[in-house]
């Protein structure tokens, strides 16, 4: 789920650019993360990753927190 994710995100591996389906392959990857063996947080960075970036109409940019 997770390589999926991302080459629907990038546009990889034959598939067309839907950055809006990857996240959500990355969603489920990342609610899956502990409980395979052994965990696979990739997909929890990766989100965190494009929420910093974000991702034109499907993730948007989280700005700064000021404490």
């Amino acid at each position: 789920m997770h390589r999926l994710g991302l080459a629907e995100i990038n546009g990889e591996l034959g598939l067309t650019k839907r950055p809006k389906d990857g996240v959500q392959w990355l969603k489920r990857a990342a609610e899956l993360a502990d409980q395979v063996d052994p965990p696979q947080p990739q997909s929890l960075h990766e989100l965190s990753i494009l929420h910093e970036k974000g991702i034109d109409n499907v993730i948007f940019q989280v700005s700064s927190h000021h404490f």
